[in-house]
């Protein structure tokens, strides 16, 4: 199985100037755990996730910014990489999520993998049984 087998395609970004609080806004109403950070010509800066937020507990966060509490990123694959080859990457890095970028010159985000989804897939789950797992019951 490969990389874009499992990624989140159509990743969710800001830019660095975004305010935290929009950020957080953003994973709401997105309902994902974290949000890629972007340069002005798509290229990735870096990743804000909800333990980015969390650290940023008891501050202001109308006046901090994704540049203010991203997460630099150097760690970036392929979507032809291998499952293996990514948990064995996040396992090293100590790391939650890997942006996967275009194959081109500017490193642009096609799609995001989260140890979530890897989580899912190791145990079976399938699309229809997350979303029954959302249906109310009765």
């Amino acid at each position: 199985m490969l990389v874009r087998d499992l990624m989140h395609r159509g990743v969710i970004t800001c830019d660095i100037q975004t305010p935290v609080k929009q950020i957080a806004r953003m994973m709401e109403v997105n309902d994902v755990r974290s949000i890629v950070v972007t340069a002005d010509r798509g290229e990735v800066w870096g990743i804000v996730s909800i333990i980015s937020i969390l650290k940023a507990w008891g501050k202001d966060l109308d006046k901090l910014t994704a540049e203010d509490i991203l997460q630099p990123y150097t760690v970036t694959v392929s979507g032809e990489a291998s499952i293996e080859d990514a948990v064995k990457l996040m396992q090293k890095k100590r790391i939650e999520h890997l942006v996967i970028v275009h194959p081109g010159l500017v490193r642009r985000a096609v799609g995001v993998l989260t140890t979530f989804d890897i989580i899912e897939q190791m145990a079976g789950m399938t699309a229809a049984a997350k979303y029954r797992r959302t249906l109310p019951l009765g």
